[in-house]
């Protein structure tokens, strides 16, 4: 290649600046020249290229890397590339298309990164997380009253229901009837009071159980027999029966079938839904702190007031901030 003398090309040496520049000027055009001179080396780790999208070899690599993690398999490299050129094509279609700016796919987009946010941030803390066997047990103490049982008993009743408009002589007929089913409830102990219930009893839900209705708290009730003969049940002692009693419905016999007084729970048998209780308050509480220090960090002012004017024109009512679960 013939050697250019820069300085030639402008007479004397480059000692004045504008010489200088020409002389820099110069060269960087014969060297520019020169490079276009030969054809352009060709990239050997270009393995593809979908519009301005080339997939080098490190593409490859990566995505085998990705599905080497994701336990996916692997297929043979030309299959692999192809698959990785037809996502690319995809991809390149739908942003052309306009579905990137698209509202439910950036919805979509958006919620997938604040997925892995959380994954990566708040999913170690709250498995982390873990309540003492002290924490149980201090709760079990706080709170007795929560694993205490009242005092219940279990009640058969023999009922001889009376029509409202019932004449007077029709009731006494019905309360012959209900002193006959106390006889008989009495004549056979133990199982008198069965037979009284199947012969005599109106209260289908209870007549072929022999009238049993079940177990009832102190104080509750029970949907079809009224309170006044709950109370006189109460006011049993084992296997007796009740005289007749009288209510605006009826006749009723009451017999207490078993009685059984307050107790409380022993902590090995709430251990386990008192542990699931405070662990899922815990997981709440570090969920909250989470979000609380993500505002403190980032800065978030929200302006109420205004929210407040524009609740009642959009139709919606405004909603009590959360109260945190308590500890």
């Amino acid at each position: 290649m013939k050697t250019i003398n820069s300085s030639a090309l402008i007479g004397k040496g480059p000692s004045h600046p504008k010489r200088r520049f020409a002389a820099l000027w110069a060269m960087g055009m014969v060297l520019l020249v020169a490079g276009c001179g030969g054809p352009k080396k060709e990239d050997a780790s270009v393995l593809a290229k979908v519009g301005d999208r080339e997939f080098r070899i490190a593409d490859l690599d990566a995505e085998i890397a990705r599905r080497t993690a994701a336990r996916r398999p692997i297929p043979a490299l030309p299959e692999l590339l192809a698959e990785m050129v037809d996502y690319e094509l995809l991809l390149q279609s739908a942003r052309t298309a306009g579905l990137e700016n698209d509202p439910e796919v950036r919805r979509t987009y958006h919620n997938l990164l604040i997925g892995a946010y959380k994954e990566n941030e708040l999913r170690p803390l709250l498995d982390a997380a873990v309540v003492s066997e002290a924490e149980v047990a201090a709760w079990y103490d706080a709170n007795p009253e929560r694993y205490r049982t009242e005092e219940r008993a279990r009640f058969g009743v023999i009922f001889v229901a009376v029509d409202p408009h019932a004449s007077a002589e029709n009731r006494r007929t019905l309360r012959e009837r209900a002193d006959e089913a106390r006889t008989l409830a009495l004549a056979d102990e133990g199982r008198g009071f069965v037979k009284a219930a199947t012969r005599f009893s109106d209260d289908q839900s209870s007549r072929y159980k022999g009238g049993d209705i079940g177990w009832i708290k102190q104080g509750g009730a029970n949907s079809r027999i009224p309170h006044s003969v709950i109370e006189v049940g109460f006011g049993l002692t084992a296997e007796d029966v009740s005289g007749v009693i009288e209510t605006k419905e009826g006749y009723y016999l009451t017999k207490l079938l078993g009685q059984e007084p307050e107790s409380q729970v022993p902590l090995e048998q709430v251990r386990g839904s008192i542990k699931a209780q405070l662990l899922l308050e815990k997981l709440a509480a570090i969920t909250m702190e989470f979000q609380r220090s993500i505002r403190d960090r980032v800065g978030t002012e929200v302006f109420a007031a205004r929210l407040s004017e524009i609740a009642a024109s959009r139709g919606v009512a405004e909603t009590p901030e959360p109260v945190p679960p308590a500890l």
